[in-house]
């Protein structure tokens, strides 16, 4: 079956192609546990290798035209052809976008950093997905301690979607205080807090700091170059100086703000990237793990990256990125 990739980044966030329905292969399970169950109908989701790049461009230039975001870059790939990659208007202020023009990845990083580090630690064997987090927090009480690692991928932990107040120690001790909306496991609940708390796991477990361990893993040897947590870009190659709570961003100032508190490295956001090197990473993937000939993460680790589990019975999720969302 031909694999496609399609990554676009737009002003507003960054739209990624539902790599589940494409990423399907004869990859096996390695020793992580019990394999996520698979959709009963793959139809159910999006299968971007049923819409033309030329459909994909229209849609993306009306999108621009109707003022619904005031710029986009577009990146499809097939492996029989050349990518097809187009910039399409402008980063707010005037400016035109180019095609190597940088984003604010936003909740991006949950899926290209701190999910693939994760299961690259569970496949070497450091943890599995079913490690209660208390192994790393002892601060936590009662059935925030029953919470999971692979709850935290799949937002079933029951955490609430952010912090509600600014937090006077550290993130993880405010997390620790926050009351669960669900009993862990018992639904989907999308919360960043889940991912903050990967992170500091992944910062824990090799004694780097998330953006160390991410461009060590990650970056470097995929070839992404341009990606980067805390960048400095200039001023044609942010996503516009949006106001805020605290006023006003400069270029390469994450947006989020719970991440901007934590120094901008963080589980949940604070990447920055561009067409480019998502589609590199998406190569990586589409390769089983695979990049510049040399293995960057295990083929069982993009097995659970990719492949969907039903959360509940509206939504399918992998172990780090959307599928089906009701």
């Amino acid at each position: 079956m031909k694999r496609w990739g399609f990554f676009g980044t737009c002003f507003i966030g960054l739209l990624v192609g539902a790599l589940s329905g494409s990423l399907y292969s004869g990859v096996k399970y390695l020793s992580l546990g019990s394999p996520p169950a698979r959709p009963s109908s793959s139809s159910a989701l999006l299968r971007l290798t049923d819409i033309p790049a030329a459909k994909l461009e229209e849609k993306v230039q009306a999108a621009v035209e109707e003022k619904i975001i005031t710029g986009a870059v577009l990146w499809v790939s097939s492996p029989d052809a050349e990518p097809f990659v187009k910039a399409f208007g402008t980063n707010g202020q005037g400016a035109p976008l180019s095609t190597d023009t940088a984003f604010d990845l936003a909740s991006l990083t949950k899926a290209v950093v701190t999910a693939p580090l994760v299961l690259d630690l569970v496949a070497k064997g450091r943890f599995t997905l079913e490690t209660p987090i208390r192994h790393w927090f002892d601060q936590l009480e009662g059935e925030h301690r029953e919470i999971t690692v692979g709850q935290l991928l799949l937002h079933t932990s029951g955490l609430p979607p952010g912090l509600s107040k600014r937090f006077r120690t550290s993130a993880e001790a405010s997390v620790a205080r926050q009351p669960l909306r669900y009993p862990p496991g018992r639904r989907f609940l999308y919360s960043d807090l889940d991912y903050l708390l990967l992170g500091r796991i992944v910062e824990i477990e090799t004694g780097m700091t998330l953006d160390e361990a991410a461009r060590k893993t990650l970056f470097l040897p995929v070839g992404m170059e341009q990606t980067c947590f805390q960048p400095r870009f200039t001023p044609q190659n942010s996503d516009g100086n949006p106001r805020s709570e605290v006023g006003i961003f400069t270029p390469g100032t994450v947006r989020d703000p719970l991440a901007r508190r934590m120094g901008g490295v963080a589980g949940h956001a604070g990447l920055f990237s561009n067409a480019t090197d998502l589609a590199a990473f998406a190569a990586m993937l589409l390769d089983g793990g695979m990049a510049r000939g040399q293995r960057v993460l295990p083929a069982a680790a993009v097995r659970y990256l990719t492949d969907p589990v039903a959360v509940d019975p509206r939504t399918y999720r992998t172990h780090g990125m959307d599928a089906l969302s009701a």
